[in-house]
């Protein structure tokens, strides 16, 4: 008797995760043929030997390439219906579309010569993505499409790794036409983050070598069950998951897709990935990933990280999309990121005072909202 009591919780989990959404266990490229379009997946190679995945919604309109935000991957822009995704309103649009993933996320996880057990696989931040993943990207699409310009969409993490590739001697800016910006992450000193907050307070970069230091919530089959299992009987505790990374409990998102969403966010990063955004909190400095003195001098040839330059950029259009209720992406982080911005670089900057961090990418009404003014930055 107690054991059929016991088992009855799994038995109805077990039932719940039968007839949930089929998106949840569907991949990214799955979902966007589900919903009728093409989808053409591509193999990328860094400078760095990290293997990439990039899918595209082909078309011979204008490229663009979307690039998601930290621990998602680029599932976030077609996860919901064709009239609400913004992968699927550029590709109705016209856009040749194309979806980034960084390093780490569950659809790259390949390297020349390094496994994904190994730390060694492990050991890289927001940097490395900056620098080598969105200069692979980009330049594969280029050279793919045959134009001499793209247009970039980067939301959360994604903004952070174009400014810091624009900001650095690695520039990618003859190649971007416009940039879009959705819930821009550069500087975090004002970050109400609690989970960042806690990496930042436990000093975990400091300790990182003394830990498991290689993926940052991992891949597995039983977490991946777990998450949208609980998504689906408590829509409430995902949204505190959402809460902990991203802040601002937002009740306007769609309860009922939560179980989809958890079945694919978080899709995976580096533990020192997390280290150096607790770093940016900390500092409250746009630099590289600090390793401490000696490890500095012999990375950088200098006792301190090094700065990425906004001023430095030159040549992109860059089109600002805030939210007021962003707790990643707060207002006064944005206020010094529009100050040291160049003026004439900053095509357009548009807020919204009660718009969350992850609003831009699930909000059930971005469609009305956001990405109007994204269709407006890209029209030339």
């Amino acid at each position: 008797m107690n054991l059929k009591v016991s088992a009855l919780p799994l038995l109805c989990l077990f039932c719940i995760v039968l007839a949930d959404d089929p998106d949840r266990l569907r991949t990214g490229p799955e979902i966007i043929r589900s919903r009728g379009y093409p989808c053409i997946e591509h193999v990328v190679t860094t400078e760095d030997n990290y293997i990439l995945t990039m899918w595209q919604i082909p078309s011979s309109g204008k490229p663009v390439l979307l690039q998601h935000g930290v621990m998602d991957s680029a599932d976030t822009w077609v996860i919901d219906s064709r009239t609400e995704s913004l992968g699927f309103i550029l590709a109705d649009k016209g856009y040749d579309v194309w979806f980034g993933n960084n390093r780490g996320t569950r659809y790259s996880l390949g390297h020349k010569k390094l496994k994904t057990d190994s730390s060694a696989y492990w050991a890289f931040t927001m940097d490395e993505m900056a620098l080598y993943d969105v200069s692979a990207q980009v330049m594969y699409v280029r050279d793919r499409t045959n134009v001499s310009q793209i247009d970039y969409v980067g939301h959360s993490q994604g903004t952070f790794q174009m400014f810091a590739n624009l900001g650095s001697s690695r520039t990618v800016a003859r190649y971007i036409n416009n940039f879009v910006a959705m819930a821009p992450v550069v500087y975090l000193g004002h970050c109400k983050s609690i989970l960042i907050d806690a990496l930042a307070s436990a000093d975990v970069d400091k300790v990182v070598h003394f830990i498991d230091r290689r993926a940052f919530f991992p891949e597995n089959d039983f977490f991946q069950w777990l998450v949208p299992t609980l998504c689906k009987t408590s829509p409430a505790l995902c949204n505190d998951v959402c809460y902990l990374l991203a802040g601002y409990d937002n009740k306007t998102l769609n309860a009922t897709r939560w179980p989809v969403y958890g079945g694919h966010f978080p899709a995976g990063t580096s533990t020192l990935n997390m280290c150096h955004w607790a770093q940016a909190y900390r500092s409250d400095k746009f630099q590289m990933y600090d390793f401490g003195t000696t490890k500095n001098i012999e990375k950088y040839g200098q006792i301190t990280p090094p700065l990425y330059s906004l001023d430095s950029i030159s040549g992109v259009k860059i089109t600002l999309l805030t939210g007021g209720k962003d707790d990643l992406g707060d207002t006064a982080d944005v206020a010094r990121l529009l100050a040291e911005l160049p003026p004439w670089l900053l095509k357009h900057h548009q807020a919204w005072p009660n718009a969350a961090h992850i609003d831009f990418v699930w909000s059930p009404t971005a469609y009305q909202t956001f990405y109007p003014v994204v269709l407006a930055a890209l029209q030339d």
